[in-house]
Formats: C-alpha cells, sequence, structure tokens
C-alpha cells in the first residue's frame, strides 16, 4: 500500500508551508475520526484492527486518615520514620508500596488497604496493544479491588460501614 504521506525531508519549502497551514483541519479531522471510533466501539461495534482498552488507572487513598492509622501500626521498629510517609501530605499509594516493598509482602498489603482504584475511561488502541481488551463501556464501569489476604484482614479496622444512604433519603433529611 502506498503512502499518503511524503516523508518531510523530500518536501520542498512551499510544500511544507502548505502542510503546514493545513495540520489544524488535518489534526481537528483525526481527533473527530478518533471520537467517532471510541463511541462506536463503545456501544459494540468492531473496528478492524483496534480494540477498546481502559486507560490508566489511578489509586488513591480512599480515608486518609484511616490509611495513616494502619501505616503507623507498620512502620513501628521497620526503621522508617512517620516522615518518611509524606511529602506535603501523605505520600501517594505508589510510593509507600516500593517504600515498604523492602518490609514484605505484609507491609505492602497494608499499602492497600485504604487504596482505591479507579479507571478514566476507555480509549481506542492499536490491536498490537499489551492491554487487555474490553468489551462495551458496561464493563468498564466496575470498581478494581485487590485480592484480600489475612494481612490486610488483620489490619482492617472490625467497625463496619453502615449502609449508604439512598438518595430520596438524603434529600429528605435537608
Amino acid at each position: 500500500m502506498k503512502s499518503l504521506f511524503i516523508e518531510p525531508e523530500k518536501l520542498s519549502a512551499r510544500e511544507l508551508s502548505r502542510a503546514l497551514s493545513d495540520a489544524e483541519r488535518i489534526e481537528a479531522w483525526l481527533a473527530a475520526v478518533r471520537t467517532r471510533a471510541t463511541v462506536l466501539a463503545t456501544n459494540g461495534a468492531s473496528i478492524p484492527g483496534y480494540k477498546l482498552v481502559t486507560r490508566r488507572i489511578t489509586r488513591r487513598w480512599r480515608n486518609e486518615t484511616r490509611a495513616l492509622k494502619a501505616l503507623r501500626r507498620v512502620i513501628r521498629g521497620s526503621g522508617l520514620k512517620q516522615a518518611d510517609l509524606f511529602e506535603r501530605r501523605l505520600k501517594s499509594p505508589a510510593r509507600l508500596e516500593k517504600l515498604f516493598s523492602s518490609l514484605g509482602r505484609r507491609a505492602v498489603d497494608a499499602v492497600n488497604i485504604e487504596v482505591s482504584y479507579s479507571e478514566n475511561g476507555v480509549v481506542l488502541a492499536p490491536q498490537g496493544d499489551p492491554r487487555m481488551a474490553v468489551q462495551s463501556h458496561s464493563t468498564v464501569a466496575r470498581t478494581r479491588r485487590r485480592p484480600r489476604s489475612a494481612a490486610r484482614d488483620s489490619l482492617r479496622p472490625s467497625a463496619r460501614r453502615t449502609a449508604p444512604v439512598k438518595v430520596e433519603e438524603r434529600v429528605a433529611m435537608n
């Protein structure tokens, strides 16, 4: 298949000028093509050579206060200081997991007690992308949790959360 594009080194100054003036329109068109293909794939259509994958997953503390209490128990006697847990605020789960990795699996599990995972939607990627394909938008709307271990259970506070309040009940309370 012949390429639509000529290598920039082979273009004249006039051809480079024309390409640059068309660049904004081409980029806008490509963005629209990507958006349309993603919408179709999200709704179940197959785009040959592409698949729907989740965007980068971010990790955050569900409750920094509870996480800090659990982390303080872990660092007792470990040689680490409470200051190691903070930058200007509590360090991210990924940074603390790296810090605690030398302390063993139990310490790493303790880091993940108060971690929530969130996926930032889906993006269309080439078929060769190493990420796992998702089937549809509804598949992506799940919450990811790490497997529980005895170490995590032993550090989890025993108090149970109350059932979530329904929207109608919240409105009635106000």
